[in-house]
Order: structure tokens, then sequence, then C-alpha cells
């Protein structure tokens, strides 16, 4: 998408406004690019380039150098890569909540469609005159290679919309989408997700393999839950699995890491388990479901409760905060409707012993439940 736009008719000439004074070169040292790459925030997103800052950041004395012979080069010769010409345009959201999906949920349970549209609208974005840009510089007095510099900085320009890895000269219709990481495909399913999740531990796991010869319980507890288990749970909250063939299917990933230890190998899995002091990745799943339930209705994320859950003021048996489960509506998007999180975990919570749902804090959340014999089959 071009990024300016020149009205119809001449540009008029505007009167020398530079006093004399003219700016007709840059100067800059090999010392200031230096110091403006240690400025880089090592938590920006990279660009265009695929380079992430917090590289340039650390790697600034030994880069600066080239780089300031390249930027040099260009001022000189007053030309540009394309690639610096090229911007991509990532949306942000600016107002309301986009944690409020009782709409979304709404219309699912009464047997309705959502769609997800991504559009590219020119006018969204500033479109500047460059020829009337470069005549008022010229005005202001900047002029021979800075003015032919930004001339060539100016021209020949385009920006997209990006979503994902997708820009916005190819965003298709399409049946799935990847949304911060998750698959999300239109029939509401994870079995997409957790093939790729699966995938993505199971490389690294083959990785790992490779890497070292030989593992005691130390170092595997180490190296499996840093490297293996993370992408087998990430937000996992929005994907869980609910066909048991997926659930089988995540699960493979730890009953083969647990065998890489010579001494475990013969063994059974919830043996193995119970000697690394590790749980089922589907009870991991059901207590990151209630650890997140409680922080929800504790006000620790920062989500709105009711946007959420329903408490149930008609309770008789149990503890004081059980929360409502609303019926479903028969239809095709029951099954999966009924395994959305704020459905999902409705059961468990309410079964949960009272002195567990009571406590003040995460950390004695977490460790009450650790004692408590939690039913998988709720």
């Amino acid at each position: 998408m071009p990024v300016s736009l020149e009205p119809d008719g001449d540009i008029p000439e505007l009167n020398s406004r530079h006093n004399g004074v003219f700016l007709t070169e840059c100067t800059f040292t090999e010392e200031y690019v230096k110091e403006q790459m240690q400025k880089l925030k090592p938590g920006k997103s990279p660009g265009l380039d695929g380079i992430n800052p917090h590289v340039l950041n650390r790697c600034a004395e030994e880069m600066a150098k080239p780089l300031y012979i390249i930027y040099r080069k260009s001022l000189e010769e007053g030309k540009l890569p394309d690639d610096w010409k090229s911007a991509r345009v990532v949306p942000v959201y600016k107002k309301g909540s986009k944690k409020a999906p009782e709409d979304i949920t709404g219309m699912l349970d009464e047997g309705g469609g959502v769609d997800i549209i991504y559009l590219d609208y020119s006018k969204a974005f500033d479109s500047v005159p460059h020829q009337r840009l470069l005549s008022k510089l010229r005005a202001y007095g900047v002029d021979s290679k800075v003015l032919k510099w930004i001339h060539e900085f100016l021209i020949g320009r385009k920006q997209k919309v990006a979503v994902g890895k997708l820009g916005s000269e190819k965003i298709p219709h399409d049946s799935e989408e990847k949304d911060l990481g998750v698959l999300i495909t239109e029939d509401g399913k994870a079995s997409k997700q957790c093939a790729a999740a699966t995938n993505k531990a199971m490389a690294k796991l083959r990785i790992i393999k490779r890497s070292f010869k030989y593992f005691n319980k130390e170092s595997f507890s180490l190296l499996y839950k840093t490297y293996i288990r993370p992408h087998l749970e990430y937000c996992v909250q929005a994907w869980c699995p609910n066909y048991r063939k997926d659930i089988d299917m995540i699960e493979k990933v730890q009953r083969r890491a647990t065998k890489l230890i010579p001494s475990l190998r013969s063994k059974e899995y919830t043996q193995r388990l119970k000697e690394l002091k590790l749980y089922s990745l589907e009870w991991r799943r059901l207590r990151g479901d209630l650890i997140e339930t409680f922080k929800i209705l504790n006000g620790q994320e920062g989500i709105q409760e009711q946007t959420m859950f329903t408490r149930d003021e008609n309770h008789l048996r149990g503890h004081s905060d059980k929360l409502f489960k609303p019926a479903l509506k028969k239809g095709l998007n029951l099954n999966c409707r009924s395994k959305f999180f704020s459905i999902r975990v409705v059961n468990h919570w309410n079964s949960l012993p009272g002195n567990v749902v009571m406590a003040k804090y995460v950390h004695e959340f977490k460790n009450n439940i650790g004692s408590t014999n939690l039913d998988m089959g709720s």
C-alpha cells in the first residue's frame, strides 16, 4: 500500500525561510551509532529483518562500525535499500474491553456463528504529500545530500497491516488463523492446536535427546520443565483438549520424555511421575483452570468476574463461592461450547472443599489443591 497521496495540481513554490542558514550535511559518528543501539529496549518487537532489539543492544560494540559505514555510504550516495522503505503496521486495540466475551458466547449459546474479519483501510493511516514536504524543507534551507537522502527515503515506500505472520497483501479467508500463538479454527475445536503444540514439544525433546548422553532426575527435571512442557501448556486455558485422542497425544510427550532416565525406563508411567515428582499433564490442565478461576474471582487477573462467571445464589451444600452453570441449547455448538474454560471449570470449582476455595492468596490456593483429590471426570 503506497504511503503518499499527492493532490492534483502544481506544487506552489514557497518563499525562502532559511535566513541564510542551510543544512547540507548530516554528521554523526560511530560512537553515536553505538549509543543509539545501546538505547534500544530489549522487550520491543523485531522489525521486518527479524533481528530482535535485544541482539542489537548486546552486540552494539561489535556492530556499530559496520552499521556506521553502511549509514555513511547511504547518506553520501543518497540511496537506500528497499528494505528500509518497507513498514509493517500492527493493529493495536484502543477502546473498550477485549476481555468481555459475553456477546460472543451468548451467540454461540443461541446456536449462532461468530466470524473474525481482518480489514485493511488505507484511510486508517496518515498520508503525507511528499512533494509538498520536500518543497517546504527546501524553503527552510535543507539542501544537497540531506534533501536528496530524504527524497530517496520518501519515494517508493510501502507498508502493510500485519496479522500474525501474514501481511495485508495476502491475508486470506481461511478456516484457521493463529492468534497470539494459538490456532483458532472455524469449528472451535482444539485438535490442530494440540497437534501443533505436540510437534513443537517433540522437536525440543529430540534436540535434548541428541545433545545429552545421560540424564539423572535433576537434569531431566530442569530440561523438561524449561524447554518441553511450556509448549504443551502455553495459553492452554484457551485450547484445552477435550477429545481423548488429543489428550493422549499430548500426554504421550511426557510419557516418552520420562523414559530418558535409564533407571526409570522400565517402570510404569505413574511410577515414573511419582519418582520425578511430576503430575500428568491432564491433571495440571485442570489445576491451571482452577487457579485461573481463583484469580478471576479474587480480582487478580484484570478481568471482570461477570464476563466469565455468574455466582450461584441458590446453592444448598458445599462452599459459599459456587458458580452457576448455564444450560446450553442442544445443537451444533453444544459440544464445543461446553468445553470453553468458563463452562468446563464450573463443576470442578463447585466440588472443591471450602478450605481450598477460601484461601486468601494464590500460593495458598495452589498448595491446597496439591493435597486435594481432584475428580478428572467432573
